[in-house]
């Protein structure tokens, strides 16, 4: 997979997202797409929608874009 530019984002649990050993990301797009996916975008995307315990998810957004977005697994590089 690395040889083609992918990764196992959850390839092993870090406190987050469960493992995932059937996750494949594309290490670039990943890449480009959390950097333009911000915790204010969610905020906001959170803020706007009819969302049940909004208050409470605002109030812990920190903890769960650290724990559930950012939360990936390093990407091995291949040395083939």
């Amino acid at each position: 997979m690395p040889a083609f530019g992918f990764f196992l984002p959850y390839a092993k649990y870090q406190g987050g997202v469960a493992r995932e050993p059937w996750h494949i990301s594309h290490i670039a797009t990943s890449a480009s797409m959390l950097s333009a996916f911000t915790q204010d975008m969610l905020a906001v995307a959170i803020t706007r929608a009819p969302v049940c315990g909004k208050d409470a998810i605002l109030h812990q957004l920190d903890w769960i874009y650290s724990t559930y977005v950012t939360n990936l697994c390093e990407v091995e590089r291949w040395n083939g």
